[in-house]
């Protein structure tokens, strides 16, 4: 199954998991692409746990002794289901961002920062003065035992490596190129294709 692999950082995943983060800012947003989005924890010097606490689980920053059992970094423990982004410009002369499609004027901005985790200025520092994407994350799923890595597998080309300048220049290209998958070894900085066992 073609899926999207995301990377997160300790923090933004750590909300995601305990349910306060229901959307996510990017500089790049798939394009014609609705499935499973999986998040990966990058390995930062903050580590995500998860613990229990009277039956609860709940996932925290740091390490806070009793009922820590799992260091969530380098794993990939939920994912969502993506169909759908709000795309956003910026306007120079104001210096604010707006939303671009008609039908999104309606989204109120402070509930966005509010399910993005974030202030007005980390939205516009981020940003930088470029468009950005507001993803929306559906029917986010925790995995009971996180996946690795191993369990994925990149598109890559048949004859790689290849000059991908070469690939771009030519409008047929055999999509039979596409299909040669290799086990993914390294998360993405930000986000690629991959194929996932159902």
């Amino acid at each position: 199954m073609k899926a999207i692999l995301m990377s997160f950082n300790p923090e933004h995943a750590m909300n995601i998991l305990n349910g306060d983060k229901t959307l996510e800012l990017r500089k790049r947003a798939p394009k014609e692409f609705k499935g499973w989005i999986y998040g990966y924890v990058t390995k930062r010097e903050t580590r995500l746990n998860r613990f229990t606490s009277n039956g609860n689980v709940g996932y925290v920053l740091g390490d806070y002794g009793l009922g820590v059992y799992g260091k969530l970094n380098g794993t990939i423990p939920f994912r969502f289901w993506y169909d759908e982004h709000i795309e956003y410009g910026y306007d120079e002369d104001g210096g604010f961002y707006f939303t671009k499609r008609l039908e999104d004027f309606s989204v109120n901005a402070f509930e966005v920062l509010k399910a993005l985790c974030l202030t007005r200025d980390e939205f516009h520092v981020y940003g930088k003065g470029k468009d950005l994407y507001v993803l929306n994350l559906k029917n986010i799923e925790i995995f009971d035992k996180p996946k690795r890595l191993g369990e994925f597998k990149r598109y890559t080309f048949l004859n790689a490596p290849y000059d991908l300048r070469k690939l771009k220049e030519k409008e047929t290209i055999n999509k039979q190129k596409w299909d040669v998958k290799c086990i993914l070894t390294h998360a993405p900085q930000s986000w690629q294709y991959v194929e996932v066992k159902e």
